[in-house]
This record gives C-alpha cells, structure tokens and sequence, in this order.
C-alpha cells in the first residue's frame, strides 16, 4: 500500500509539472497544446530525450570503459557498416511512410515489397563492403578490420527493424513506434555497462558482435509487434515497386551525401588515423548531438503530417507557421549547451579526454545548424520533393569534401569540426532556397 501510494503521489506530481511545462511553452511559442501535432512532438520529443541520455550515458561508459584507443577501435569497427546498412535500405523507409500515408489502406503492400527490395539490396551491397573493408579501415589493425567485417550483418538487420517500424507512424502507433526506438539504444546501454561486469566482453570487437546478437532477436520481436498494428499478408507486389523505387532511389541518393556529411569526417579518420584522435572526436561528437531529440521530433512528427495534406498551399503555410518557432528552439537550445560543454565533457568522460573540447565547441554551433536541415527536409519531404533535398545535401557534401581536404591534415579534430560546420551551414541556405522555390512552383501550379 505505502508503495502504491508513493507511486500515485509521483504521477500526480509528474503530471503536474508537465502542464506546467506545456504551459510555458503555449505562452512561449503561441502554439495550440491541445492540438495532435503539438501532442506527438511531445512524446516523440520525450522518448529522443530518454534515447539521448541513454546514448550519452553508453557514450560515456564506453569511453571511461575502453579509454580513448578502443573507443577509436570501436568506432572504426561502427562507422563503416553503418553507413553501408543505411544505404542498404534504398530509401525504403522514407517511401513506405510517404506513400502508405497517401493510401493506407495498402500499407502491409508496402511494407512487404519495399522490404524485399531492401533484404535484395542488403545481399550486393554486403558482399561489396567484406571486400572493401580492408582498404576502407587500412589504418586500423587486422582485428578491427575483421570485426568490422561481421559487423556487416547490420545490413540485413536494418531491412527487418527500421522498415517495419516506420511504417507504425503511418498507422498511428506512435507510441509503439517510440517504444520501440528505445529498445536498441537500451541494450546497447546495457552491454556496455556489461562490460563493467565482465572484462570478457570489456573490448571493442566483444561489445560489438554481443549487440548483433541482441539486435538479432530484437528483429524477430520487432516484426511481430508491427503485425500486430499493421494487418496484412506483406507479400511482394511487383505493381509497387516502380513507385517505392521512384520515391527511395533519389530519398537514398539524398541519404548519401547526407549520411556522409554527418560521418565522412569520422570515416576518414578511421581510413587514415590512429584509433586516439578518433576516440577524441567520437567524444565530441557525442556531446555536440545532445541537442538532436529536440530537432528529430519535430521532422518525424512533420514528415507524414505534411504528406497527408492534399493541397499544396496548405503544405507550405502550415511549415511556414512552424518555422520561426522551430528556428528560436534550436537557437536557445544551442546557446544552452555552449557554455556547459568543457564542464561537461571534464565531468562526465573524463580528464583523458578533454583534448575534445574545442572541437565539442563548434560542433555543438554545428548541431544547430544540423537541427534545422532535419526539420526543412521533413518537410521537402512531406511535399514530394526528395531531389530538391538531394541537391542541398550535395552541396554540403561538395564543402564538406573540400574543406576535410584542407583542415583535416592541418588542424585534426578542430579542423573536422570546422567542416562539419560549414557543410551544415551551406546545407541549411540550400534547403531554405529549395522550400521557398517550392512554395512559388506550388502556387503556380
């Protein structure tokens, strides 16, 4: 009985100063709280935030686990697979969502097609990477290269987790689909904090092949789950892969430069650096991201909301009432983190890896940018218009290749977080241009 007491007094507590809270930000932001949109943002943006601490709380036992040398291998055995099981996916999960919230009454089609295509793609782009990952990771030890070469598996495990699993927003499982976006980064934390417990595992190619496990199982409760939501046979239907195809080639082709415009600095330093200066940077990069939950629930939310609107004018007056409040969020959001960060990394990593702080700096100014580019391809997105997208994102693909070339040799990790820097801030003027040129050819049309 006291238990039962103490919980329901908390949750009367709890849910007191969360109206508190949205009422602040009703005042603050002059947007409906009542409204469905502001409610998803909400728990999409609450479920980011418990995902972020568990990221930074694996980030920072990884790093006070393995010190910077493993957590520099550890990374050189992630970043490459990763990358490869992203662009595996062919865009498959941006096109089920767009499409199936268009027509949701074939959204198990979809789903079924779209993940044979992504399990066909997964088999090539696997075979290429086992190859490539020797001159890929030429820096790093035959271990760390052969480690990286299991971790290929990611490919065909993404194609079971992430196509699935989006399609629950177009069913509007929401709170499904946040539950179980929280479950690898939970296991992740788990293992890692394993590795505390067992020195068995306490090493970068241990903690990586014992995640695969995990997520291996984690697949099969993940599409049972989706079953349940979304009925249906998932058979291949040869009628929709020509638009699931239209839609994801140029979504994969914009996720390209955009994953690499996020990762090339991190990849490169694992082709041609030793593990430490990478482990120093994967710090930095870890505390600069603390900020994405804010600016990723709101692009997740505004993606299949957009695309459900029929008339284009309505698309882009809802996105323009939204920007200015998205822009001040992210801009006191940035200045929130700035003055935090060296007292942050010193507490929560550790002294070993203060050499981060400066680059922790400009990546935390770069985050913001970064939040914003989410936002406006959410919404490039919701219009249909992945090339516009695709075209930004070249754009800082081009800066981010010219200026690694430049400072990367000459400045390390300071000149990496320079890079990413500019290539987000490019990146952001191009979306910017694309919707308001979108906006004039929707009016005209």
């Amino acid at each position: 009985m006291r238990t039962g007491t103490v919980i329901r007094r908390s949750s009367r507590s709890l849910r007191e100063k969360l109206v508190a809270v949205i009422g602040c930000l009703e005042a603050c932001l002059r947007i409906n709280c009542e409204g469905v949109l502001f409610r998803r943002i909400v728990q999409v943006f609450t479920i980011n935030v418990v995902i972020a601490i568990m990221g930074l709380a694996s980030g920072l036992l990884a790093a006070r686990l393995l010190g910077p040398q493993q957590r520099g291998e550890l990374a050189a055995i992630q970043s490459w697979p990763m990358l490869f099981a992203t662009l595996a996916l062919l865009g498959m999960s941006e096109a089920v969502v767009y499409l199936s919230s268009r027509d949701t009454e074939r959204t198990a089609d979809y789903l079924g097609t779209a993940r044979v295509i992504a399990l066909f793609a997964g088999v090539a782009f696997f075979v290429a990477s086992w190859f490539l990952m020797p001159a890929l990771l030429r820096s790093q030890s035959r271990t760390t290269i052969w480690f990286a070469q299991v971790y290929l598996m990611m490919i065909p495990l993404y194609a079971l987790i992430d196509i699935p699993r989006n399609a629950l927003r177009v069913a509007g499982a929401w709170g499904v689909w946040n539950v179980l976006r929280m479950v690898p980064s939970g296991m992740w934390l788990v293992i890692v904090a394993g590795g505390w417990i067992s020195q068995r595992i306490a090493t970068p190619g241990g903690l990586a092949c014992l995640f695969l496990g995990v997520q291996t199982l984690f697949a099969v409760l993940n599409s049972l789950v989706v079953a349940r939501y979304i009925p249906g046979s998932y058979t291949w239907d040869p009628s929709l892969r020509g638009p699931l195809l239209a839609l994801g080639i140029p979504t994969m082709l914009t996720v390209l430069p955009q994953t690499l415009n996020l990762r090339l600095d991190q990849l490169l330093m694992a082709s041609l650096m030793e593990p430490r200066p990478l482990g120093y940077y994967v710090v930095a990069v870890a505390w600069a991201g603390a900020a994405t939950p804010v600016f990723h629930s709101v692009g997740a939310v505004l993606f299949p909301h957009i695309s459900a609107m029929d008339e284009p004018r309505h698309r882009h007056k809802f996105l323009k009432a939204y920007f200015s409040r998205v822009l001040l969020l992210v801009s006191s959001t940035t200045i929130l983190l700035l003055p935090v960060t060296p007292v942050a990394i010193r507490l929560l990593f550790g002294r070993a890896f203060m050499p981060s702080v400066p680059a922790a700096l400009i990546l935390t100014v770069a985050s913001g940018f970064s939040g914003l580019n989410l936002i406006l391809s959410a919404g490039l997105q919701g219009f249909g218009r992945p090339k516009s997208i695709l075209k930004a994102e070249l754009l800082g693909f081009a800066v981010t290749l010219a200026s690694l070339a430049t400072l990367l040799p000459e400045f390390g990790i300071v000149g990496a977080a320079i890079s990413s820097f500019l290539a987000y801030f490019f990146t952001t003027c191009a979306l910017i241009l694309a919707t308001l040129r979108s906006a004039r050819t929707d009016r005209h049309e």
